[in-house]
C-alpha cells in the first residue's frame, strides 16, 4: 500500500516541482559571528533550567564543518554568556552518512525532472506572461529583502 502511494507520488508529470536548494548567503544573519548566535542560546539554556553559570561544569557544543573543531567559537560564547572561566566544554562535529541510503532512496528520480532556470524563466514567461524583465526585478527584490538584516 505504502510501495503503491510512493509510486504515484513519484509518477513524473510537466507539471512537477523540484527545489534542489532554497538559501541566501546573505541572510539576516549574515554579518553574525557563530559565537554571537550560540551565547544566546547558551544563556537561555541556562535561564531555562534555572541555574546559574557557575552551577556548570561542562558544556556539549555542537557544530558541523567548524573550523579548530569549533574550540575558540565555543570558549569565546561560553565567556559571552557568564559562564566562569573554569567551565570546560566539549565540541562534537557531527554529520550523517546517509550517502548509502540515498542511492536507494527515490530522490534519484528527481535527476529526469532537473531544468536550468533558463528554461525555467522562458516557460514562466509563456505561461504565465510574465516578461524575463519583471522576474530580475521581481528575483532582485527577493535578494535584497534576503540581504535586510
Amino acid at each position: 500500500m505504502l510501495r503503491q502511494r510512493v509510486q504515484t507520488l513519484l509518477r513524473r508529470s510537466p507539471q512537477d516541482v523540484v527545489i534542489l536548494i532554497g538559501r541566501a548567503f546573505k541572510g539576516g544573519f549574515k554579518d553574525c559571528s557563530p559565537e554571537d548566535i550560540l551565547m544566546p542560546v547558551m544563556k537561555a539554556a541556562v535561564q531555562r533550567a534555572n541555574i546559574e553559570f557557575r552551577d556548570v561544569n561542562d558544556a556539549l557544543i555542537g557544530n558541523v564543518l567548524a573550523e579548530l573543531g569549533f574550540a575558540k567559537t565555543g570558549r569565546m560564547a561560553l565567556n559571552a554568556a557568564g559562564f566562569p572561566s573554569t567551565t570546560t566544554f566539549r565540541t562534537v562535529n557531527r554529520q550523517f552518512n546517509i550517502s548509502s541510503s540515498l542511492k536507494e532512496s527515490p530522490v534519484k528520480d528527481a535527476r529526469g525532472r532537473l531544468m536550468p532556470m533558463g528554461m525555467t524563466s522562458e516557460n514562466v514567461a509563456k505561461r504565465y506572461n510574465v516578461d524575463h524583465k519583471a522576474q530580475d526585478e521581481y528575483a532582485l527584490e527577493r535578494h535584497r529583502r534576503a540581504s535586510v538584516v
